[in-house]
C-alpha cells in the first residue's frame, strides 16, 4: 500500500461507485508511517527531545514513536506532581502513583516540577474566594503564591523526591519565577495580586532550599533552576539570580523561548537567546541547558495564516483546510535543530495537551492535530530524530549564504542538516563522497532528479563529520518560475 516503504502522512479516500460515479459521500482515513525510533522500547537519557504531554497511554506512545525519550511535568502533568495538588490539606497527601508510572512503562524520563503550594501554605491562602466567580485563569494562578515558608517547601521536595527514587532523576524549580503572575506574595483587602518588590530573592531562597532538601534525600538527582526567558527580561534576571549564587545550587540551567520565524542561519533567535544566557549568567557557567519550554511553530498575529492544526484532513471538516503543514513541520525541526546547534543539551516542546477537538484552533499545540492525533509535524520530528539521536553538534558551514549545513556525529556516522533560506530555490548540497544519502523533511529519500531546495533536508554517511563537511558543494539548478 506505501510504495516503497515511504515514511509520513498518508490520506486514503474512499466512496461508494456505481456505473463510474461516485453514489456517496468521499469517506478518509488518515494513517501515519514512521521509522522506528532508535529507543522504541527503552530508555533514553541522554536523548536531547522532550515534550509536555498529559498521561494518557494512546498519546505517550505516539509521542514516543516520534522519537521523544522525555516530558516535563508543568500544565500537562502539574496536578501529578504539584504540592497544591499532592498535599491539599496539611499532613494529606494524595500522590498520583499511576500517572508517573504510565510515563516510565512508556520509557519517557521525566523532568518533575517542584511548583505550586496549597492554600494553607501561603499567604494567598489566607483570604476566602469564592472560586465559582473566578475565571479558569485566575483559579490557576492562586497555585502559584509563593510558600510562606521555605522550610514547608523544602519538605514538599523532600517527600517528592524520596518517593520518586529511581523513577523521576530531574527535576525543575517552579516554573517562570520572573513573572508576576507566576510567583507573587499575596493579596490585599480588594483582592489585588500583591507583588514582590523583586521576585529573584525570594526564587533564589526557594530554588536553593529545594536542592539541597532534593540532595540530602537522592544525591544523584540533578536540579534545573533560574527557569529563565530569552530577552531583555531573562538577561536582568539572569544577572539577579547571578548574584545571589543561583549556580551554586543548581545542576540544569532552564530557559523558555517561544518563536515563529524562520531559523537555522548565524544569528538567529536560538543562537541570540543561548549567548545572552552565557554572558548574563557569567563565567561561572557550567551547567546543562534545557529548553524547558517553547516551540518554533508558535501562533501569534505573525503567523495566523498557518493554519488550524487539523492536518491532511479533507472531508472530515465542513471547511477549507488552511493549514500549512509544510510550513509548521519545518518551523519546529528548524527550531529544534537551531537550539541543539547553540548548545541547548535538551528541548521540552509546549505542547501535546492543547488539543480539544477539530471545531476549536488550540494555542501553542506541537506534533498533534486539534483532535489529538498525530500531525504531519509529528512524522517530521520522527525522522529528525532517528537522524539525530546519539549524535552531537560539530559544526555549521555555509554554502553561498544560500543553504547552511548543520553537522551532528557520533565519530563514525554524520548527518548534516541542510538549511535552506526561501530564496534557494533549486540549490541542493550534494556529496562526492559514496553512500551518502539524501532525504527529505519526512525521512523519504530524494527522487532522483529532484530540484527543489526551499525546504530543509538531510545528508547522511559513514564518514566523520570534517569529512562528509568537506565533500559538500552547492549544486545550482534553479527551478523555472513556474514550477515556484
Amino acid at each position: 500500500m506505501f510504495a516503497g516503504e515511504a515514511s509520513g502522512q498518508f490520506r486514503i479516500e474512499v466512496a461508494a461507485v456505481r456505473d463510474g460515479k461516485p453514489i456517496s459521500p468521499v469517506n478518509e482515513l488518515v494513517v501515519t508511517r514512521l521509522p522506528r525510533p532508535r529507543y522504541w522500547d527503552r530508555d533514553a537519557p541522554d536523548s536531547p527531545f522532550g515534550i509536555h504531554v498529559l498521561a494518557n497511554d494512546p498519546v505517550l506512545k505516539s509521542i514516543k514513536a516520534a522519537g521523544v525519550n522525555h516530558v516535563r511535568l508543568h500544565d500537562a502533568g502539574t496536578e501529578y506532581i504539584g504540592w497544591a495538588f499532592l498535599e491539599p490539606s496539611r499532613g494529606e497527601w494524595r500522590f498520583r502513583d499511576d500517572a508517573i508510572g504510565l510515563y516510565r512503562r512508556n520509557h519517557l524520563k521525566i523532568l518533575g516540577g517542584l511548583s505550586t503550594a496549597p492554600a494553607w501554605a501561603t499567604e494567598a491562602g489566607k483570604r476566602e474566594w469564592d472560586k465559582k466567580k473566578l475565571s479558569w485563569l485566575e483559579r490557576y494562578r492562586l497555585n502559584y503564591a509563593a510558600p510562606l515558608r521555605p522550610e514547608e517547601f523544602a519538605a514538599y521536595v523532600t517527600a517528592v523526591v524520596r518517593r520518586y527514587r529511581g523513577e523521576i532523576d530531574e527535576y525543575m524549580v517552579w516554573n517562570e519565577p520572573w513573572a508576576s503572575g507566576f510567583f507573587y506574595k499575596g493579596f490585599d483587602e480588594n483582592g489585588s495580586r500583591i507583588s514582590f518588590p523583586d521576585n529573584a530573592p525570594p526564587y533564589f531562597t526557594l530554588q536553593k532550599a529545594a536542592f539541597e532538601a532534593a540532595r540530602a534525600v537522592a544525591p544523584e538527582v540533578r536540579i534545573a533552576g533560574y527557569n529563565t526567558v530569552a530577552g531583555v527580561i531573562g538577561e536582568r534576571w539572569n544577572r539577579a539570580l547571578a548574584k545571589l549564587g543561583a549556580g551554586r545550587y543548581c545542576d540544569i540551567v532552564d530557559f523558555h523561548l517561544y518563536n515563529d520565524r524562520y531559523t537555522g542561519y548565524p544569528g538567529d533567535i536560538p543562537e541570540r537567546a543561548i549567548r545572552e544566557l552565557r554572558d548574563t549568567i557569567g563565567s561561572g557557567f557550567r551547567q546543562r541547558i534545557y529548553m524547558s519550554e517553547g516551540q518554533g511553530a508558535s501562533k501569534s498575529a505573525a503567523n495566523e495564516a498557518l493554519g488550524e492544526y487539523i492536518g491532511i484532513y479533507r472531508h472530515t471538516v465542513p471547511w477549507p483546510n488552511r493549514d500549512d503543514n509544510l510550513e509548521l513541520s519545518e518551523l519546529q525541526v528548524r527550531y529544534i535543530v537551531s537550539l541543539l546547534a547553540a548548545g541547548v543539551d535538551r528541548v521540552f516542546l509546549y505542547s501535546a495537551h492543547t488539543y480539544e477537538g477539530l471545531a476549536r484552533q488550540p494555542n501553542f499545540l506541537a506534533l498533534l492535530q486539534a483532535d489529538g492525533y498525530p500531525s504531519p509535524q509529528l512524522a517530521a520530528h520522527a525522522a529528525m530524530a532517528r537522524l539525530l539521536e546519539d549524535k552531537k553538534f560539530t559544526a555549521r558551514r555555509g554554502f553561498g549564504d544560500q543553504v547552511y549545513a548543520y553537522c551532528f556525529s557520533d565519530g563514525r556516522t554524520s548527518t548534516v542538516v541542510a538549511i535552506p533560506r526561501k530564496t534557494a530555490s533549486g540549490w541542493l548540497l550534494r556529496s562526492r563522497l559514496p553512500g551518502v544519502a539524501r532525504t527529505d523533511l519526512w525521512g523519504n529519500p530524494y527522487a532522483a532528479g529532484a530540484t527543489s531546495g526551499r525546504v530543509l533536508y538531510y545528508l547522511t554517511g559513514d564518514f566523520p563529520a570534517e569529512e562528509l563537511l568537506d565533500s559538500l558543494s552547492l549544486d545550482g539548478r534553479p527551478e523555472a518560475a513556474k514550477n515556484r
